[in-house]
């Protein structure tokens, strides 16, 4: 009885946008030692991309990729008797795409410098808005690289406890900032986390100590 044959079409990617990707479907196998044909597709690609195969029925096809997003290829082999189940690969791009959300990932007071520094990403070449999270007062503005990042900093004497970023319709969660010591704690105390069985968790005196870090 003729086995199916299996195909894989490789490892996910991450790319700049202008890159030429090289699709591997060498690791698909027949058990039967059939010789397999390939066909490739690329099912899912971002919006407005004219990415195209150079040659579906290669084992290694190339595509440029010309739009900053997500790109699924997928592949099925043949081994002159039966088609393989689909497999699909990744291909995604280091630039974050216009529309995609915004967050922060770093908020740091310095009390000896008095510089609190915001950094994060958001829409590419945005106008990012940092507001204290607690009263709404404005802090400043920061703009974002055509990657989407961005690193605010500006001498504050007295840090917020707590910041959001916001461009356009956009808003992040609310990030606490780090470094400010005993000055929030009475706005954001401690939790402790409830205990499962098995499980082991911080003490309050380690969290009060890492927020001060």
């Amino acid at each position: 009885m003729d086995s199916a044959p299996v195909a894989d079409a490789g490892h996910n990617q991450v790319v700049s946008v202008g890159a030429t990707v090289t699709l591997d479907g060498s690791a698909s196998h027949d058990a039967d030692n059939q010789p397999l044909t390939y066909h490739w597709s690329l099912i899912t690609k971002p919006v407005n991309s004219q990415a195209t195969l150079s040659d579906p029925m290669n084992v290694r096809p190339t595509f440029v990729v010309d739009v900053a997003g997500e790109y699924v290829a997928q592949l099925i082999v043949n081994d002159g008797k039966q088609d393989s189940r689909p497999a699909t690969v990744m291909v995604r791009t280091f630039t974050v795409p216009t529309k995609r959300g915004i967050h922060i990932s770093r908020a740091r007071w310095q009390s000896d410098t008095v510089i609190l520094s915001v950094s994060g990403r958001g829409p590419k070449n945005a106008v990012v808005d940092i507001i204290d999270a607690v009263s709404g007062a404005p802090i400043g503005t920061v703009t974002a690289s055509d990657t989407g990042r961005f690193r605010f900093q500006a001498t504050v004497t007295t840090s917020p406890c707590a910041v959001e970023v916001k461009s356009g319709q956009l808003v992040s969660h609310k990030a606490l900032v780090r470094g400010t010591g005993d000055l929030c704690k009475t706005q954001f105390p401690p939790k402790q986390p409830r205990a499962e069985k098995g499980t082991t968790t911080r003490s309050s005196q380690n969290l009060e100590r890492e927020r001060g870090q």
